[in-house]
């Protein structure tokens, strides 16, 4: 008995295909690509396009080949970020005014006068005034090109506030450099989202950088930490969406397809509707609460907002209720992070890279494992075209088990369900009169 319940459990096992690989070539994939090596080395980087990153299938971007001529998968490696090329530096805040008044400033009076009634206007002090909310870094001996910069805030709870960030050599000149919003959701330090505001690779030596913000004379910044690296990492991917559509136009829910999540949502407001301060949430579930991850404020023919994402599938973009919201659906993009694998071309080629495929497991080795050159890989060439098209959202997955929706489904079930109970009770009264 107990060796044909054995022999049961053997075939079952071998039935269910566990243990086999699924990967039968690159045509069992989504996406294949036609890949041409540089000349010379045998171990090189391989940078993938946007659209094989949008064809992946899996989170953990383990459904990820390189094929030779006879469908044999070649030996490859992530190229993880190395933690250890970024240096930070702490940055002591300057009152900007105190700077302006050591420099020195020129003011100008207007005097107009009308009968026995004379105003007067002082430029300089007008120009102070504008500058009260503003901090100043000394980045002038910061060699390397500048990744991110943190400020050590302290701001008012539940009020976003707009810091800008502008770079000069002389004091007098600024040059734009970005723009964010940063949130405190509660009575604690923490911010909603990373509070990093990204510089990409921007020279600050022989420099200065001004943090103002204009929306919160009660926040106040005492220092910043910026990162700095000798190799900026290569800028995000951004691919458009379609399928976006308007709620209320309050409230804008979608679903993610399978694969990798972005690291950021860029949103551009496109109808006529004034500022829009706007909130991202994220869940992985109907069954599950909203989480909220970004902050960030849409403003018309006034450029877009970049919100940080999360590793979730489903989102929910929030208009605040203050606000007339959307009459049409913001033009919505997906920044992804970008994916590099190290590659030995020991097979025959011609070569392609296979992406899609969600019964694929990650097949990475270590990048130790292929090769112990320090340096710079040569870079093999990916031929995905010109055509990109944009990731088609889903619907969103409602609003949980107590959505608005829902209670009024279940209301509305066990109301017929009383009707029901009752008119059987009547039945069966009646009919146990009509026996009697």
């Amino acid at each position: 008995m107990k060796r044909l319940v054995a022999i049961a459990l053997l075939l079952a096992a071998a039935c269910s295909g566990k243990g086999g690989d699924p990967v039968a070539g690159p045509d069992s994939f989504a996406l294949s690509l036609p890949v041409e090596p540089a000349t010379g080395a045998q171990v090189q980087r391989i940078d993938l396009p946007a659209k094989a990153l949008i064809a992946l299938k899996r989170a953990d971007r383990g459904d990820i080949r390189i094929f030779d001529s006879r469908g044999k998968p070649l030996s490859i490696a992530l190229l993880a970020e190395d933690p250890a090329r970024f240096t930070s530096v702490h940055l002591a805040a300057i009152p900007f005014n105190a700077v302006q008044g050591a420099e020195g400033s020129s003011s100008v009076s207007i005097s107009v006068t009308q009968g026995e009634h004379a105003v007067t206007v002082d430029a300089t002090g007008a120009r102070r005034a504008a500058q009260e909310n503003s901090v100043l870094l000394d980045t002038r001996q910061v060699k390397e090109p500048a990744v991110d910069l943190t400020l050590d805030a302290t701001l008012p709870a539940q009020r976003p506030v707009t810091m800008s960030v502008k770079a000069s050599s002389d004091l007098k000149g600024w040059e734009p450099l970005a723009e964010q919003v940063l949130f405190r959701p509660g009575e604690g330090p923490a911010l909603l989202g990373s509070g990093a505001i990204d510089l990409h690779g921007e020279k600050l030596e022989h420099r200065y950088l001004l943090v103002s913000w204009s929306n919160a004379a009660n926040a106040e910044v005492s220092g910043a930490t910026l990162r700095t690296t000798p190799n900026p990492p290569p800028p995000r991917i951004a691919v458009p969406t379609n399928g976006l559509t308007l709620g209320d136009g309050h409230d804008l829910q979608f679903t993610l397809p399978p694969g990798p999540a972005p690291a950021a949502m860029r949103l551009t407001m496109t109808g006529k509707d004034g500022v829009v301060p706007i909130r991202l949430f994220g869940r992985n579930a109907p069954e599950q609460p909203w989480t909220p991850l970004a902050f960030g404020v849409l403003r018309q023919n006034d450029g877009a907002a970049t919100l940080a994402a999360a590793d979730l599938r489903e989102f929910k973009l929030e208009a605040d209720a203050r606000s007339a919201g959307f009459s049409e659906a913001p033009r919505l993009e997906f920044q992804y992070e970008p994916v590099s694998l190290l590659v030995a071309f020991n097979g025959a080629g011609p070569y392609k890279l296979a992406v899609g495929h969600a019964a694929a497991a990650p097949a990475f080795l270590n990048a130790a494992d292929l090769t112990a050159q320090a340096g710079p890989n040569a870079t093999a060439r990916v031929d995905a075209g010109r055509e990109l098209a944009p990731i088609e959202l889903q619907a969103g997955g409602g609003d949980g088990p107590f959505g608005k929706r829902k209670l009024l489904l279940w209301g509305t079930l066990l109301l017929g369900v009383a009707v029901l109970a009752m008119a059987a009770y009547w039945l069966m009264r009646t009919n146990a009169k009509a026996t009697e």
